[in-house]
């Protein structure tokens, strides 16, 4: 299936660019509750976050939290082909005399 194909080209860099540092995943943090300081970044994009504290996952951490959203998504797909299937076979049987 070419969606699929596609799917894990583009996982497989994402996951280079997680790896080499060309894309980094941060989730916001509450200074108080980390042993080190955390960073504020004002270049954070989205909603209030301006100036709020973040932390910076490892790239181990945040391949696998993806990995969650690859599978998802990888479902997503697989249902979405049965419905296709499904359809075709519903129309199949409705233009029979």
């Amino acid at each position: 299936m070419k969606a699929n194909q596609n799917a894990k080209l583009l996982q497989q860099k994402r996951d280079a660019d997680i790896e080499s540092g060309a894309l980094k995943l941060r989730i916001a943090v509450k200074a108080s509750d980390c042993s080190l300081p955390a960073t504020t970044d004002p270049a954070t994009p989205g909603g209030n976050s301006v100036g709020t504290a973040s932390a910076e996952l490892d790239p181990a951490t945040a391949k696998s939290l993806v990995a969650i959203t690859d599978e998802g998504d990888t479902a997503i797909r697989k249902l979405a082909a049965c419905v296709t299937l499904y359809n075709q076979a519903r129309e199949t049987l409705r233009s029979r005399p």
